[in-house]
């Protein structure tokens, strides 16, 4: 324990801050923003770096420490236990310092500071916040209109003016940490509509580290619900399903997370994990998918947004590179989406139609 603690003082301590934290079976690290999830082989490497260069009092004098398998185990256990958050926490939350600050799931990470999505204040970051996803983008109120975004999704839905509000709601709400609505966004379009691009937008709005990219048929599976575990989003790129598919299994699972409720994890070669799984699911397809649900409860959960047209031989190849520069000005179309779903407390389902 003492090898451990002098570990978090020379490696894992900001303005007097631990920034590392044991939670539910892994490591965190605060990466300045914050808390990225680190594998047991690359905390193993630093506590054996850490312990290389560590001397003990012995009756000779002080002597290199000489770390083996075992005594590196016995301090890689010593820093679980001496950074370890119980299971009962969700993400995020203020560990401490919280004083009169806004509640920690109204904030999002952003590459200059904690952004309050309801007023659009700017803190600063600060490892006291216990958030595990963060966007990439630098929060500027004053950035310039995305007008290529604009006239993308203009192209995308022509004189359809409540799908786009529709989108930015959906991409307002995947921004916070809300899964209150119990919601999952549905596009479904022909090939070359558009689907990709506003998928690869909204996963650079997000941040890579926020993003998981299951298949439908994938989360049925025994192990296909523990790449969700801290994720914001889930996106299922391909919603085709096989007639060998357990459909009510998938329909049981995307009711159980989108409707709050917690769930067993099973996890390769670690315990199962059990709780509330805050990812949100967007579903991007050409046709409507297959799932037997006799309740028509998963029904009610969609937000369909439809395409009609298609770009296929039409392609703006540039257009990607384009988008991504207007990722500031995205951010704040976003949070006007935000705004708007939170002041009417619920999906404008007018723009969801078949």
């Amino acid at each position: 324990m003492r090898s451990a603690r002098a570990l978090i003082v020379d490696r894992y301590t900001t303005d007097e801050s631990l920034t590392v934290r044991h939670y539910r079976g892994g490591f965190y690290s605060w990466t300045g923003s914050y808390y990225q999830h680190i594998d047991q082989d690359a905390v193993s490497a630093e506590i054996w770096r850490f312990l290389d260069w560590a001397l003990h009092e012995t009756d000779q004098g002080m002597k290199p420490f000489q770390p083996n398998r075992s005594r590196a185990g016995d301090v890689s256990a010593a820093l679980a236990a001496a950074s370890n958050l119980p299971a009962t926490v969700e993400a995020p939350i203020w560990l401490a310092g919280a004083n009169d600050m806004p509640p920690a799931d109204e904030f999002l990470p952003v590459n200059n500071g904690l952004l309050h999505l309801p007023s659009g204040d700017l803190y600063p970051s600060t490892p006291a916040y216990f958030g595990l996803n963060a966007s990439e983008v630098a929060y500027d109120p004053s950035a310039a209109e995305p007008v290529e975004w604009l006239k993308f999704l203009g192209q995308v839905w022509p004189g359809d003016q409540q799908s786009i509000d529709g989108l930015q709601d959906l991409f307002g709400y995947l921004l916070s940490s809300d899964t209150s609505q119990q919601k999952i966004g549905l596009i479904v379009g022909p090939k070359r509509s558009g689907k990709g691009t506003i998928y690869r937008v909204l996963a650079a709005l997000l941040g890579r580290d926020s993003v998981a990219a299951p298949t439908l048929a994938g989360i049925s599976t025994n192990f296909g619900l523990a790449p969700l575990i801290g994720k914001s989003l889930a996106a299922i790129g391909d919603a085709r399903l096989s007639s060998r598919v357990d459909q009510a299994a998938i329909a049981e699972r995307l009711l159980s997370i989108s409707g709050e409720d917690a769930v067993t994890v099973d996890r390769k070669y670690l315990n199962a994990w059990t709780g509330r799984l805050g990812v949100r699911f967007l579903i991007m397809t050409n046709e409507l998918p297959r799932l037997a649900d006799a309740s028509g409860a998963l029904a009610s959960r969609f937000v369909v947004l439809t395409m009609s047209q298609s770009f296929f031989g039409k392609e703006d190849r540039g257009l990607g590179n384009r988008l991504l520069g207007e990722l500031a000005g995205i951010l704040n179309w976003s949070l006007e989406g935000f705004r708007r779903l939170r002041e009417r407390g619920y999906f404008n389902l007018a723009c969801t139609r078949f």
